[in-house]
């Protein structure tokens, strides 16, 4: 405030859902040119974020200002806008998920400084997101990262293929491994291991199916593929 006139300042605004039933929000305002968005984002890093446009014209600082939301009760009732402090916040709980309609009002005069709805459709679309951060950040979305791995798995298993079946002498060894895996039944164990196969063929039996059981179960993929890989790793050491 300089000579009792109030600063009026442009002010940014920042929206974050912590719950999704009841809708619960948690609405900022704060200068524009300040330090406080990354710092508030860090407090906020467990809720949701939602768009939503910032006052276009300037706010006078230091002055007590009020949240109204159609439907929803607001804490605290007033908030002094200001740029010296981190930034205070108003909780919103709204009981349903429709359109949010929310006005900013000065208090001294009741003008209505900013106004701005959100709608159905954008909360619809934040709550699907929150439940799918929600499901990973609490490992039952772990299939994700897991084709990412087997896909890396069968990429090297494909660039590695001729060098299993031409160099693997002791293919009887990594069928019983296969067969205590459970990866091969006893019929493909005995075609392997039967005395009239020679090492490649018996090596192209094994590789056919470890590849494709990546395509149908990750354990049985990984099962197998740590048999391939040891043989692989010793292989490459003895060179």
């Amino acid at each position: 405030m300089k000579l009792g006139i109030p600063v009026k300042v442009h002010c940014d605004l920042l929206i974050f859902m912590t719950h999704k039933n009841p809708i619960i929000l948690h609405v900022y305002f704060f200068p524009s040119d300040s330090i406080f968005k990354e710092k508030i984002k860090v407090e906020e890093k467990s809720s949701q974020p939602i768009k939503c446009p910032r006052p276009e014209t300037p706010l006078r600082m230091m002055k007590q200002h009020s949240l109204e939301v159609s439907g929803a009760s607001v804490q605290p009732e007033e908030i002094k806008l200001r740029g010296d402090i981190d930034p205070n916040f108003f909780k919103v709980k709204h009981p349903v998920v429709d359109d949010i309609k929310m006005s900013l009002s000065r208090v001294d005069d009741l003008k209505s400084v900013w106004t701005a709805t959100i709608w159905k459709e954008e909360l619809d679309k934040t709550i699907t997101s929150k439940d799918a951060s929600s499901l990973y950040q609490h490992g039952e979305m772990q299939t994700k990262p897991q084709v990412s791995v087997n896909f890396d798995k069968v990429r090297f298993f494909d660039r590695n293929w001729c060098a299993l079946i031409k160099s693997v002498k002791n293919v009887n060894a990594i069928a019983d491994k296969l067969l205590q895996e459970q990866v091969i039944n006893e019929e493909m164990y005995s075609k392997i291991t039967h005395l009239t196969s020679t090492k490649e063929e018996s090596m192209r039996e094994i590789c056919s199916k470890v590849r494709k059981s990546s395509s149908r179960s990750s354990d049985l993929l990984d099962s197998s593929w740590q048999v391939c890989w040891s043989w692989l790793e010793l292989k490459s050491a003895g060179h």
